[in-house]
């Protein structure tokens, strides 16, 4: 096979090259490690995933999903790596792995764990549209399965991110749709749709907060909610400003309008970012805290059938 008689004794001779060991080493590895057959390749990578050995198996799947040549094998190869990029924190690796992976032409077996996977590494990469945007073309492919309840938790919580409230309503409603206890299945539905019945929170317009200390230096990041940080940061205008109008005054024309110049420069340019980044974070935290109580209810609902 790949590994010949005639190869291994070129690999032995070469091996002393000081300069080529490193790439000999890794082909000898792939060599002795993988077995031709590809499900022993595929239980070798299994078992390096679950020690631990993340970047061992990863390289494991990847030789197998490219020595073999049916298709099943090289499916379950690549959800395997993605798998294991996503204990490595590696989770746009992993979408582009399994984005090469055809669901239609996928066996059912392995379709729903595809499924799930796409749906999960686009939820941990923060990258909720794409989550639900995959989650909704792959879910009428899980019906009836163990990960449909899964998946469309998932969805439920990446809508909850968007604040989109008909796909959280949807979503979670199909989430909770399959407990078999019709008088909980209705208590938990009713406290779900009084939980999402709240008042949306009024979120902050990060390119009105720079417009606005575009024009006052400051006044972004009053709107954001900070009137200190606002009032500092419209006084050190007034300070660079005072002193710049001093030099000039003094006779001190180029030096006193360059370092003028530059500083408030520097300085407004950086209240802009400020007040857009004091929006952003004070929206997520409005975020946070209308979307937590759902979470923690959508997240806890199953455990009360049990």
């Amino acid at each position: 096979d790949v590994c010949s008689s005639d190869l291994l004794r070129l690999i032995v001779k070469d091996f002393m090259n000081q300069k080529n060991r490193p790439l000999w080493l890794l082909y000898l590895f792939l060599c002795a490690t993988i077995t031709v057959n590809a499900q022993d390749g595929l239980g070798y990578a299994e078992g390096l995933m679950k020690q631990g050995r993340y970047s061992d198996a990863n390289l494991a799947y990847e030789y197998v999903a490219f020595k073999s040549t049916e298709q099943s094998v090289i499916t379950l190869a690549k959800l395997g790596r993605a798998q294991v990029l996503k204990k490595m924190h590696a989770y746009d690796r992993g979408l582009k792995i399994l984005g090469t992976i055809n669901l239609i032409s996928t066996a059912d077996s392995v379709r729903p764990a595809l499924v799930y996977e796409m749906v999960l590494l686009s939820f941990l990469n923060k990258d909720y549209q794409e989550s639900l945007s995959r989650g909704q073309m792959g879910l009428s492919l899980i019906s009836d399965t163990e990960y449909e309840d899964p998946v469309s938790l998932l969805l439920a919580l990446a809508a909850l991110e968007e604040l989109d409230l008909m796909n959280v309503n949807y979503f979670g409603s199909r989430y909770l749709s399959n407990i078999s206890n019709q008088d909980l299945r209705d208590k938990l539905q009713n406290q779900f749709n009084s939980l999402i019945s709240k008042e949306l929170p009024k979120l902050k317009d990060p390119e009105k907060a720079r417009k606005w200390s575009t024009i006052i230096p400051g006044s972004g990041q009053i709107y954001a909610g900070s009137i200190g940080d606002g009032l500092y940061n419209f006084g050190l205008h007034a300070v660079v400003l005072g002193i710049s109008g001093w030099a000039f005054l003094s006779g001190y024309y180029v030096s006193g309008w360059l370092s003028g110049a530059t500083v408030l420069q520097k300085l407004h340019s950086g209240g802009q970012l400020r007040a857009v980044d004091m929006c952003e974070k004070k929206n997520r935290l409005l975020i946070q805290e209308y979307a937590q109580p759902i979470q923690e209810f959508l997240i806890s609902a199953k455990n009360q059938t049990k």
